[in-house]
């Protein structure tokens, strides 16, 4: 289906447990998939490469609740993405490079507890993405987050000492040098309020 810009998830009918899988790329391009309420009915477990790269999808939370590993690249580009809720209760463990980068729309993530890797460049470009916690143990690839919180219309916080910022997470441990690669900047060069505050 890659490509087909007017296909929408109504148009897709008659599928059940008997699919098992999709294939690299099956809706990539494909603008009028906002949604998938029929993956559930399906025995599909996992999102391929590319998946729903520079589609039309809204939001990954209903029909994504058997859904246990995600591929490079999934939701790439999905510049409409707002909600990825669907990570909650489920049994994915790693988020792979380039996942949801350049999401522009998506401004908080859910909790991140069953997590315990995030690939390079996953939510790269997400500028809109200011609010998400790290659990303790997490592994982190390089600009995971890089460019985060840097759309114009997020508003600036202060904490009580007036310190200005445009992140707010808690860093579950990590050190001033792996939040520094996280974020795609040189070590020294942080300027979010990162806690606990531990320094290499």
């Amino acid at each position: 289906f890659r490509n087909c810009k007017s296909l929408t998830a109504e148009n897709i009918r008659g599928l059940n447990s008997s699919l098992l899988s999709l294939g690299e790329e099956c809706f990539a391009g494909c603008n009028g998939i906002t949604n998938l309420p029929w993956l559930a009915s399906t025995s599909v477990t996992a999102l391929p490469s590319g998946c729903f790269r520079n589609s039309g999808m809204v939001s990954g939370d209903e029909g994504f609740e058997k859904i246990a590993a995600l591929g490079d690249y999934s939701f790439y580009g999905c510049s409409d993405l707002v909600s990825v809720n669907f990570i909650t209760n489920s049994t994915i463990t790693a988020i792979p490079s380039g996942c949801f980068q350049n999401c522009a729309r998506l401004t908080s993530l859910p909790a991140l507890d069953g997590i315990t890797q995030i690939g390079n460049d996953a939510f790269a470009n997400c500028s809109k993405l200011v609010d998400f916690s790290f659990p303790k143990g997490l592994t982190i690839g390089d600009r995971a987050f890089y460019g985060c919180g840097t759309d114009p219309s997020v508003p600036e916080m202060s904490d009580e000492d007036g310190f200005k910022f445009k992140l707010k997470f808690d860093c579950g441990g990590m050190t001033y040098v792996e939040t520094a690669q996280a974020f795609g900047l040189n070590d020294g060069d942080v300027r979010q309020p990162f806690q606990p505050d531990e320094r290499r």
